[in-house]
C-alpha cells in the first residue's frame, strides 16, 4: 500500500500542513504523533529540540485534532521553529478504529508516509527523550554498520509526576534478524531509530492495535538491532489517559492476540511457512490465555465465547 493507496483509502477530509522551512534531505525524521498530550507536549518537543548533532533533523508532529490545547502549542512550536517542525493537522473523520476503539494509525503512517530523512525516530507527544545525545550516537553507529536496520536503548517508565520511575525489564540485548521479525522482544518505539527502508506498508497493518510489533517484524527483513547501553533512557509515561496503557488487562490480551492473528494471516499471504507457523501459534497461545483471564475472573461466558473462538479460527 503505497501513500496515494493509503489516502485513497482513509483520508476523508484533508490534512492541513502549517508552513514551514524544513529542508527536503535531513538525515533524520522525528514523528511524533499527539492527542490531548497537553500536560506533556512541550517536555516531550523540548527533548527532541535540544538534541546536539552535526546533522539536520526534522520533526513531523501530527496532531490528532486535540481539544486540550495540545495543538494551540504545537502550533506555537511550529511558528518558532520553522527550520525544524512540520506540523500536520488531522481531522478525526480520517481516524482508523479497530473494535470501536480510536487509534493513532492513520496520525502515525501519515508521518511514516512524508518522513525525508535517512533514519526515524520516534516519540509519542506524552513520552520525552533523557539523553541530548540520543540521535547523534544512534545514527553514528547506524551509518557504520549497513548491517544494522535499527539501533534501540533503555527505556524507563514515569508517572505523570516524575516522582515515580520504573526500570524496563525486558532484555537488554542486540536483536538477530530472526528476533526482530518475530518481534522476540518489542523495543518501545520511542527508543528506536531505524532506517527509512519501508515505503510501501501492508495494508494489514491498520487492521491491529499493535502496529509497532508489525513494523518491527517487517524491519527484521532488512536487518539487525542493535542495543547501545551508553545511551541514557527515555521516559515512556503512564497515566490513565494513555491508549495502551489505559487499557484493561483483559483489553490488552484481545489485541495481542488479533495482532498476532493479522501477522499470522500476512506472512502466509506471502507463503512464509516458518514466520506464519510462528505467528500462529503465539495468536492461539493469546486466545489461551484470554480464556484463562475469563475464567479466573467467574467471567465463564466470555471464556465459552473465545473459546468458541478458537476452535472456528480458520488456521490453515
Amino acid at each position: 500500500m503505497n501513500f496515494s493507496e493509503f489516502k485513497s483509502k482513509f483520508l476523508k477530509t484533508p490534512v492541513i500542513e502549517h508552513p514551514n522551512k524544513v529542508g527536503s534531505k535531513p538525515k533524520v525524521s522525528v514523528c511524533v504523533p499527539t492527542h490531548n498530550h497537553q500536560p506533556y507536549i512541550t517536555e516531550c518537543l523540548e527533548s527532541i529540540l535540544n538534541q546536539k548533532t552535526d546533522f539536520d533533523f526534522e520533526i513531523l508532529i501530527g496532531d490528532d485534532d486535540s481539544t486540550d490545547g495540545t495543538k494551540e502549542i504545537c502550533l506555537a512550536f511550529a511558528e518558532k521553529f520553522p527550520d525544524k517542525i512540520r506540523f500536520f493537522r488531522h481531522r478525526r473523520q480520517n481516524n482508523i478504529r479497530i473494535d470501536k476503539t480510536f487509534t493513532g494509525i492513520f496520525n502515525a503512517l501519515y508521518s511514516l508516509y512524508c518522513a525525508n530523512g535517512k533514519y526515524i525516530a520516534y516519540c509519542d507527544g506524552d513520552d520525552y527523550w533523557g539523553d541530548e545525545n540520543k540521535l547523534q550516537h544512534q545514527v553514528n553507529f547506524l551509518d557504520q554498520n549497513p548491517d544494522y536496520v535499527l539501533t534501540f536503548h533503555e527505556v524507563k517508565y514515569t508517572g505523570r509526576d516524575h516522582k515515580r520511575t520504573i526500570k524496563l525489564k525486558d532484555s537488554q540485548r542486540d536483536l538477530g534478524s530472526e528476533d526482530l521479525k518475530r518481534v522476540i522482544v518489542q523495543p518501545l518505539l520511542l527508543t528506536i531509530c531505524f532506517k527509512n527502508v519501508i515505503k510501501d506498508f501492508p495494508k494489514e497493518i491498520t487492521e491491529i492495535i499493535n502496529s509497532d510489533n508489525f513494523l518491527t517484524s517487517l524491519l527484521g527483513h532488512y536487518g539487525k538491532g542493535k542495543y547501545l547501553s551508553y545511551i541514557k533512557p527515555s521516559f515512556y509515561r503512564l497515566h490513565e489517559d494513555g491508549i495502551w496503557s489505559m487499557q484493561a488487562k483483559e483489553i490488552q490480551l484481545k489485541f495481542k492476540m488479533e495482532t498476532y492473528k493479522v501477522i499470522f494471516k500476512f506472512y502466509k499471504s506471502k507463503r512464509n511457512k516458518q514466520l506464519s507457523s510462528f505467528f500462529k501459534l503465539r495468536s492461539k497461545n493469546y486466545t489461551k490465555m484470554l480464556i484463562y483471564y475469563n475464567l479466573t475472573h467467574f467471567q465463564v461466558l466470555k471464556a465459552l465465547k473465545n473459546l468458541l473462538s478458537l476452535a472456528r479460527m480458520n488456521w490453515r
